[in-house]
């Protein structure tokens, strides 16, 4: 009776039929069973039920705790890939200073190019003014001088 009243509650949900049907072909309680198994039944009604919530919406499988923390292979893997990438931008970072010390030392070597030249030029017009000033004193000491 049990097995049947327990098979009987879940064919509504397996076979699509609605509750309210389900609830009228129910047999009518027998009076002395109700009294001493009326626990039991209200038992197994809430079971169906809840199979059938179960089957309706099944629980979402939720991942283990393991799988929120890295595993040595997984650690070792991202470490190597951390390793390749840090090694790419400091060689990237040294290319760049390497070019801009190139870069420093030619402009360094333009400007003491361009002062040597300025220098050596500067040399040359004050020589040129002084050779200039020797001739005119020159002239200028020959012509006030007395002949004697």
């Amino acid at each position: 009776m049990r097995l049947s009243l327990f098979s009987f509650l879940l064919s509504p949900f397996a076979s699509g039929a609605s509750g309210a049907s389900a609830l009228a072909d129910l047999p009518a309680p027998i009076p002395a069973a109700a009294e001493t198994g009326s626990w039991l039944s209200v038992a197994a009604f809430c079971l169906a039920i809840a199979v059938a919530i179960k089957t309706l919406w099944p629980a979402r499988r939720q991942p283990p705790i393991e799988a929120e923390f890295l595993t040595r292979a997984d650690f070792k893997a991202h470490e190597e890939r951390d390793a390749k990438e840090f090694a790419e931008i400091r060689r990237n970072y040294q290319e760049a200073e390497r070019r801009w010390l190139e870069k420093i030392e030619e402009v360094r070597q333009d400007i003491n190019l361009h002062g040597e030249r300025r220098a050596v030029a500067l040399h040359e017009r004050l020589n040129a003014i002084a050779t200039q000033v020797a001739r005119q004193d020159g002239i200028i000491h020959t012509q006030h001088t007395p002949h004697p």
